[in-house]
């Protein structure tokens, strides 16, 4: 019975068990060895760019565990977590208009072709284009395949024209 109160004591020492998992706590704390504790972050989307919240720390580190850490023109280098040029691998979303993607090399690069050049005459445009005025200017417009993958450069669209044949359109006086 001489122990009884010293038990007692030594029970009450030992904290509560406060939670069992991060759901459990308030905003911006973390269940740490079962007691909600103030932490930096739970997730990444609370860090900066370029910044990700480490699972152990609760702290947000400079780099990236996912690509969504970086930011757009970027992607997360898995082996580094350092967030680094995105290769281009489509040209419509990941290069600026006029521009081709070369999937090889995961480069972008200016499309060679007369798209929006201003012209005069057809024999400008190349053996598969077309020189017309819609009321801002004449401009060169190129043939293209509306089945084939990435047929226009970035910024264009293969449109139908005049029921007839389908060119590379887009609003060319933005091209000056």
């Amino acid at each position: 019975m001489r122990w009884l109160p010293v038990l007692l004591v030594l029970a009450a020492c030992k904290p509560v068990p406060e939670c069992e998992n991060n759901a459990q706590c308030a905003d911006l704390e973390a269940c740490i060895e079962q007691q909600c504790e103030p932490v930096e972050c739970l997730t990444s989307t609370q860090c900066a760019m370029e910044y990700y919240c480490a699972q152990d720390t609760y702290v947000c580190t400079f780099g990236c565990e996912f690509s969504d850490d970086c930011y757009t023109a970027d992607r997360c280098e898995p082996s580094t977590n350092i967030c680094v040029p995105r290769k281009c691998d489509d040209t419509q979303r990941d290069c600026d208009v006029g521009e081709r993607c070369d999937v090889s090399t995961g480069e972008c690069y200016l499309d060679p072709a007369p798209h929006c050049k201003t012209c005069s005459s057809a024999s400008e445009c190349g053996t598969t284009g077309q020189c017309w005025n819609f009321g801002m200017g004449s401009y060169c417009f190129l043939e293209c395949n509306p089945e084939a993958v990435e047929t226009c450069p970035a910024g264009f669209q293969c449109t139908l024209v005049n029921n007839s044949y389908y060119y590379c359109v887009a609003f060319c006086p933005m091209f000056e």
